[in-house]
């Protein structure tokens, strides 16, 4: 991915240039969205969308306890999602428990999520950007949809948000405690096995560059790059440090109006709409509710019974990305 990650960058040069001197060849949407800019042709795919996986149950030696993943557990099924993987292809079309899914990951706004689709219906990557995250399409419609924004910016389906689902950013070792039968994902037959074990995109994780393109808001009260989750409710949003939930664990909150939990687990942070429950911590893996009921903090489940809490719209993604797409946002402050 090497070269797909050097024509992002001249690509930025380029349609710097155009915007100093007006030109209009960028898709222009509104005042809101501002600009989708076009940096890799779909056809043939600079970064190929899979749309198949195979998986294996057995210990195998690719990955280290380290190596991060996107974790899905859905339908009793529990699947890991190298991001070794993910970073050369960003989109994936699976099947978990029964459930069409797409796994997305953004290298540029280390973003992950995850969301449901019809049998007919498959997300790619479209090879466009918008505010430097990734910009998928369907292909049944041919809408454009925007991950961080988790919903559709051009098209048919223009509007109409992303049905996202409980999915977690976190190390393999991590999710194997938690999941100890998990399947992993294998490298697909497209790239050598070295060209998956070499980080790309190390040079720019370890840097503090925000993205390829020039932010339309910033801040810099944290870190460009720093973690955070990003929480979605009621058209409120709000930004939690994962540095700062993995040191609570279980933390009680209301946004727009409506109380949710946020937990940490093994560097995994997620949030759920708390249900008229009040949560406190129990243990490493467990909650405790004012009911005295206990519950999985990963996947919102309850141990004596098949109630699941309702995960709300969230997603892990670096700081200056998630302030980039909601400058109104609030942050948690412990």
């Amino acid at each position: 991915m090497g070269e797909a990650y050097v024509k992002y960058l001249l690509y930025s040069f380029v349609v710097f240039g155009l915007l100093v001197y007006g030109n209009q060849k960028h898709l222009f949407l509104d005042e809101e969205e501002r600009w989708v800019v076009d940096v890799l042709p779909r056809d043939p795919p600079q970064i190929p969308t899979l749309y198949r996986a195979e998986f294996t149950e057995s210990e195998i030696a690719y990955l280290s306890n380290e190596s991060i993943v996107v974790g899905i557990y859905l339908g009793g099924v529990a699947k890991a999602y190298p991001v070794m993987i993910l970073d050369r292809h960003e989109v994936v079309n699976d099947i978990i428990g029964g459930q069409p899914v797409v796994v997305s990951f953004c290298p540029l706004t280390g973003s992950s999520l995850v969301l449901t689709r019809t049998q007919s219906t498959n997300f790619g990557v479209s090879g466009k950007l918008y505010k430097n995250n990734l910009v998928l399409y369907d292909n049944v419609t041919g809408s454009l949809w925007s991950q961080v924004g988790m919903r559709c910016i051009k098209g048919e389906m223009k509007g109409e948000e992303l049905k996202c689902l409980n999915s977690h950013l976190i190390s393999w070792g991590g999710w194997r405690r938690i999941f100890p039968n998990t399947q992993l994902m294998l490298p697909p037959d497209v790239f050598s096995m070295d060209e998956y074990l070499r980080d790309s995109y190390m040079e720019y994780r370890n840097s503090s560059r925000a993205g390829v393109f020039p932010l339309d808001n910033q801040n810099f009260v944290l870190e460009n790059k720093e973690y955070v989750l990003g929480v979605q409710v009621m058209g409120v949003e709000k930004a939690y440090r994962l540095s700062d939930l993995s040191k609570i664990t279980v933390h009680m909150d209301v946004v727009g109006g409506v109380p949710i939990v946020a937990t940490c687990v093994h560097g995994s942070a997620q949030a759920f709409n708390a249900g008229g429950y009040s949560f406190k911590p129990y243990g490493s893996l467990l909650m405790v509710s004012d009911d005295d009921g206990l519950w999985n903090m990963v996947t919102g489940q309850r141990l004596d019974s098949a109630e699941t809490l309702e995960p709300v719209r969230y997603l892990p993604v670096y700081w200056f990305a998630w302030y980039d797409f909601y400058p109104e946002t609030l942050l948690f402050e412990p």
